[in-house]
């Protein structure tokens, strides 16, 4: 029988244990003496795959961008042709499978098409989410598409997140985690989408979750309409009592129901914004378009599918829910002032920024002033009066509020995909699915 071409010394620069180079050899003989690769080979071929991209990952990360990464590639595929690391960080997912494809295709094991492409990039900004981030990064491995990269990027947190996260890692070559200094949601969003790949970059927070059939629902219809930019859908509320409400997460936004033409669509936009951050966007818009605002830490979302839109490009609408939102006290979400903030900053954005038409320029500008005549009011003192009385009716009657438009069991479609979430704090809360 010829050598193979994946001797001891190859399989363990490869990042092969002993153990892993045996069964590539004992594979190899097989399906040598085999006329297609079986089932059961493509498999296990698979699996080892896994294992050579974890550990190459987990080298790449000790090493300055990669390089000895690039090194290691060179030399166990038998190769000259680099594959070269974007500049601004350690290589992506997409170039890692591709060199772990071509160590199993040059070695002989596989046909090149064992390996999946990358269509979705999932990026997840997690700060302090280690309680959370573990059951959002499963619920986008149990969707029933699985060509996907999921990269979290660890924005400075000072709790477990990374180590969560890359415990996932470690059985799934497809999760990669990314550490950086503390830099807020949109520089992280941002970083995320660079260090990916696939055509379509999908957006889930790390305290939120996705039903089963999120990217298949979502790549379909941004398949069936080419035009469209981005496509968003609605998700379910889950309160921090552990129940779900009955509304769903935006139904006080009151969302279209159905997808609206451009025009329309941006002219109802400027008045609130209706779309929940479980968006899936074409990379080609937002490398037309830009990222997420860096200096914005509030309604960042918002200002970006106003750009996205103002710039020409569409939306779909997908039915839903598709997405759960887990609501928590320490939620960005739950400061007030701090997102009508960020809305006077997305309006200005919209009049200084956005190459919008003059109608929706006049649009940001009256919703500005109507955000003024609103701090106007408040800060009088007859303001003052009215508004804390305002506010401590609303606090006084919230408990009673929030358990009639509570739902006694899950939705439909979440108790089958979390089986427990939604029944109470006393049965379920913040359990990984």
């Amino acid at each position: 029988m010829p050598a193979h071409p994946l001797e001891v010394g190859a399989g363990a620069r490869a990042g092969l244990d002993e153990q892993d180079q045996l069964r590539v050899i004992r594979i190899r003989d097989s399906l040598m003496d085999a006329d297609a690769v079986d089932r059961s080979a493509s498999t296990q071929l698979l699996e080892v795959e896994q294992r050579v991209l974890r550990a190459r990952r987990c080298r790449g990360q000790q090493m300055d961008s990669g390089h000895s990464l690039l090194a290691r590639t060179d030399r166990f595929t038998g190769d000259g042709e680099a594959y070269r690391p974007r500049s601004r960080g350690t290589p992506t997912a997409a170039i890692r499978l591709a060199a772990a494809r071509r160590f199993v295709v040059k070695g002989g094991l596989a046909e090149p098409d064992t390996v999946s492409k990358v269509t979705f990039s999932v990026v997840i900004a997690a700060y302090e989410a280690a309680g959370t981030v573990g059951a959002a990064v499963e619920s986008v491995l149990a969707q029933t598409r699985q060509d996907f990269e999921v990269i979290v990027v660890d924005d400075g947190s000072r709790d477990d997140t990374a180590a969560v996260v890359e415990a996932i890692a470690a059985d799934d070559a497809r999760v990669v985690v990314q550490r950086q200094p503390n830099a807020g949601p949109s520089a992280a969003r941002n970083r995320g989408i660079e260090l990916g790949d696939g055509q379509y970059v999908s957006m889930l927070d790390s305290d939120d979750l996705w039903l089963p059939d999120y990217l298949q629902e979502m790549g379909d219809a941004l398949e069936a309409d080419p035009q469209a930019g981005f496509a968003y859908t609605e998700a379910w509320l889950e309160e921090d009592n552990g129940r779900f409400r009955k509304a769903t997460a935006m139904a006080l936004q009151q969302p279209p129901d159905r997808t609206l033409p451009l025009e329309r669509f941006v002219e109802e936009l400027m008045r609130r914004n209706f779309i929940f951050n479980a968006v899936t966007v074409r990379r080609s818009v937002i490398e037309r378009v830009g990222g997420y605002d860096p200096q914005m830490s509030h309604s960042e979302d918002y200002e970006l599918w106003l750009r996205i839109a103002n710039s020409g490009y569409g939306p779909v609408r997908v039915p839903g829910p598709l997405a759960i939102k887990r609501a928590s006290p320490s939620s960005l979400t739950n400061d007030g002032e701090a997102m009508v903030a960020g809305m006077r900053k997305a309006y200005a954005a919209v009049l200084e920024r956005h190459p919008a038409p003059p109608h929706v320029k006049a649009l940001a500008e009256a919703r500005l002033a109507e955000l003024a005549t609103i701090d106007q009011r408040r800060s009088g003192t007859k303001g003052r009066i009215l508004f804390g009385a305002r506010d401590r009716v609303a606090a006084a009657t919230r408990p009673a509020r929030r358990r009639l438009g509570q739902r006694a069991a899950p939705p439909p479609g979440v108790a089958e995909a979390f089986p427990g979430l939604g029944l109470g704090t006393g049965a379920r809360r913040r359990r990984a699915p």
